[in-house]
């Protein structure tokens, strides 16, 4: 059974972007220390320090108090360090214009509008250089800027990945509680359903020989008593399993072994049933041999309601690959009425489920005067859970 709603361990998406943006803001701190130790005090008396504190700021409050939009960060960042730039020829400012550069290409979802931004500011270097006298290094800064996008680039391709595999983990926990609900479905539909039929036909078989037949009623009466108390207890016992932390209990599942007692079972109860099996049955293993027991369970259910006075036919050919399984009755009015059989609900869903989970074949439907079931269930397959 596979348990739905596990989470891989280790930080979310969330807490990754957290790390980063902080991870960020201590480079701003860094960028602050290295444009200042740069400084030689050629700039505009009073204006460095200032203009150089407000992408710092910035920075800081982005990673550890609230997210800026980056329309507002990206500006505040580049055009202080700028001017110092260019102004006071301050090369380490243009540290925080790598900074940018990581910041959109990291945080803009458009990656050409990324792309557009850190090639504006890469030229920033490169058009300082070009017009001051003063060596500036631009060639440095600008491959600086340059390593700022592919960072940036990285970050954001990892955080892709990271997010699409928390999808991916959604779908499939989707998928896994909904295969869940079916299992739960189909196997509370063949307790309940089981139960009920063979309850209803004892007490049909009472409600016949009541007058003519008292000692033959009462002990109609008493099997479906004993029945019925003892598919509460199986409920019980699957309700305590579903609540149970892993699901999993000891009560094995049915095989194909089981067959024939349930076809003892519903002829006690009243039903006329022919069963047939040529083969082994003890090979019919795992999900397999479940499969087959649903089926020929579910069919005589389905026997029981739509045409309760014919006789139900099981022949089950056990070879060296496959079983063949084919299940007739004689159709009635009710049952050949269109739609009845065909929509009988969840069963017919389930027993085509758990034929497909295996692997194998299911053909139901009218043939002739007769309405049929007809099996392939491969002996050999991956299995899945009944």
């Amino acid at each position: 059974m596979i348990v739905a709603g596990t989470t891989p361990s280790g930080p979310s998406l969330s807490d990754r972007e957290d790390s980063f943006m902080r991870v960020t803001a201590g480079m701003g701190a860094l960028a602050l220390v290295i444009a200042l130790a740069a400084d030689d005090g050629g700039g505009p008396a009073g204006l460095v320090l200032p203009l150089l504190l407000v992408p710092t700021v910035a920075l800081f409050v982005h990673g550890f108090v609230a997210r800026i939009t980056l329309v507002v960060l990206l500006p505040l960042v580049v055009a202080g360090p700028s001017v110092v730039f260019f102004v006071a020829q301050v090369e380490g400012s243009m540290f925080f214009v790598a900074l940018a550069a990581l910041l959109a290409t990291y945080g803009v979802e458009d990656h050409r509008l990324a792309n557009l931004l850190c090639a504006g500011f890469a030229s920033i270097p490169v058009i300082g250089g070009l017009t001051t006298a003063d060596k500036t290094g631009w060639q440095f800064w600008f491959f600086g800027v340059v390593l700022g996008w592919l960072f940036g680039r990285l970050a954001r391709i990892n955080k892709d990945l990271i997010g699409q595999l928390a999808s991916q983990n959604e779908l499939i926990t989707e998928q896994a509680v909904l295969e869940e609900r079916r299992r739960m479905a189909r196997d509370v539909h063949d307790l309940v359903g089981h139960s009920l039929t063979v309850v209803l036909l004892h007490v049909t078989g009472a409600r016949r020989a009541v007058r003519r037949n008292p000692d033959s009623a009462e002990a109609a009466l008493e099997s479906a008593e004993r029945i019925g108390r003892d598919s509460l207890v199986e409920i019980r016992r699957s309700m305590e399993l579903l609540r149970a932390s892993d699901g999993l209990g000891n009560r094995p599942s049915p095989t194909a072994l089981d067959i024939v007692g349930l076809v003892e079972e519903r002829r006690t109860a009243g039903q006329t049933v022919i069963l047939d099996i040529t083969g082994d049955p003890e090979r019919l293993t795992g999900s397999i041999g479940t499969t087959a027991y649903r089926l020929v369970q579910e069919s005589l259910s389905n026997v029981a309601k739509h045409a309760p006075s014919e006789a139900a036919t099981i022949e089950m050919g056990i070879g060296e690959h496959e079983c063949t399984m084919t299940i007739e009755n004689e159709l009635t009015a009710l049952g050949a009425a269109p739609g009845r059989q065909a929509a009988a609900g969840y069963g017919l869903i389930g027993m085509r489920e758990r034929v497909q989970a295996i692997g194998g074949q299911l053909s139901v439907g009218p043939a002739g005067p007769v309405w049929r079931v007809d099996a392939v269930l491969p002996l050999e397959t991956l299995g899945a859970a009944p």
